[in-house]
């Protein structure tokens, strides 16, 4: 009875009014049949209207979320739409902040290869002439029997008149040392020139790493205010082996007041590089005398931007080609990748600059133009 009791007295909490409660209180011991009957009769009656109340509301917001769906499905379609390109944009940034990171850190591996090679080169002329000093001074040492000489003329020093004029030695002896004297002149002079092609080199190599070191701590994405020929020589600088290495002959056309730019320094030398090697392989099948790289630097502070122009004399470029020449992966060389040229087309446009080329056609050269932002248009001259 007791279980009995506890289940009614739930039910009449749950459901049931003053009235029941008064009926049904926890302290009464028995309850009457017909009691019980009374009281599940209203409990049910109670929890079906109950139920039936809840169900109308139910419905009732049914119809009400239909009805605001019709209303605003487009709105919500355009939301969830929205929700969703801004995520698709999100990860968009993100891969493209990675692509970005991966692309200048292989423009600045494509440099460190351009300065190994370039290094690599130059310390190859070195150990050429080292080849030809040691050689000379090995030949000179074996070869010209100057202490025989010596002793034969020591042994004669305290009559050497007498010597001279009689002994018959004298004669093939005199002609051997003026012999061996116009050897040893023309082996200096060959050596002295070979010691300077060493220090020359040896400055080159001095130039190229110092050329390097001022982008070594450059933070990738800043942009500074840059004179812009101070970075044309640097990448000249590092390029300077293989130019030389052609004979190639460089024209500067720089404006007389310094030309500042608003830059990411590090992006426009990676560019720069890019090109003139690009340039100094297209001239390496042209005639020695005719391998010329001319830069034109100007600027327009009306419009406020820079304009350098590398010209080269190289085989020039198909108008096929010409509208291909920024596409990633478009190579015309048996060992590209493509990538160098696209490189520097979105190292440019993310400076706010712009790059193009053009090429009246095979065998007539091609030029390359880059236009960057100028730092500051109330100082700038126009040349």
């Amino acid at each position: 009875m007791a279980d009995k009791s506890k289940i009614l007295e739930r039910l009449v909490d749950a459901y049931g009014d003053d009235e029941l409660k008064r009926i049904f209180s926890p302290h009464r011991k028995s309850f009457e049949s017909h009691e019980v009957a009374f009281l599940a009769e209203t409990i049910y009656g109670r929890f079906l209207a109950e139920w039936a109340r809840k169900e109308s509301e139910s419905m009732m917001l049914r119809e009400k979320l239909d009805t605001f769906s019709q209303e605003h499905s487009e709105s919500i379609s355009l939301l969830f739409e929205n929700e969703a390109q801004k995520y698709k944009l999100e990860l968009l940034n993100e891969k493209l902040a990675q692509a970005n990171s991966l692309a200048y850190k292989a423009g600045m591996a494509d440099v460190s290869t351009d300065i190994l090679h370039n290094v690599g080169n130059i310390l190859n002329n070195i150990g050429v002439s080292i080849y030809v000093i040691e050689k000379n001074l090995k030949h000179t040492i074996r070869k010209s029997g100057l202490k025989e000489a010596g002793k034969l003329l020591g042994e004669n020093l305290s009559d050497i008149q007498q010597f001279v004029s009689q002994d018959k030695r004298a004669n093939p002896l005199m002609r051997y040392l003026s012999e061996v004297g116009e050897k040893v002149i023309g082996s200096q002079q060959e050596m002295l020139q070979h010691v300077q092609r060493i220090s020359e080199k040896i400055s080159n190599v001095t130039q190229v790493v110092n050329a390097l070191h001022s982008y070594a701590n450059r933070t990738e994405g800043v942009v500074d205010e840059s004179r812009l020929t101070k970075i044309i020589d640097d990448a000249l600088i590092i390029s300077s082996a293989t130019l030389n290495e052609l004979s190639i002959e460089i024209e500067k056309h720089y404006p007389q007041k310094e030309v500042v730019a608003l830059v990411q320094e590090t992006k426009v030398l990676q560019s720069l590089t890019n090109i003139f090697a690009n340039a100094a392989e297209a001239m390496r099948t042209v005639s020695p005398n005719q391998r010329r790289l001319s830069l034109f630097l100007t600027q327009n502070t009306q419009e406020g931007y820079a304009r350098l122009s590398i010209q080269d004399s190289g085989v020039g470029i198909t108008e096929e080609h010409l509208k291909q020449i920024f596409t990633h992966g478009f190579t015309t060389k048996d060992t590209g990748a493509g990538f160098g040229l696209h490189n520097c087309a979105n190292y440019i446009k993310e400076m706010g600059g712009e790059i193009w080329a053009r090429s009246d056609g095979p065998g007539k050269g091609a030029t390359f133009v880059l236009q960057l932002p100028l730092s500051s248009v109330e100082d700038q001259v126009t040349f």
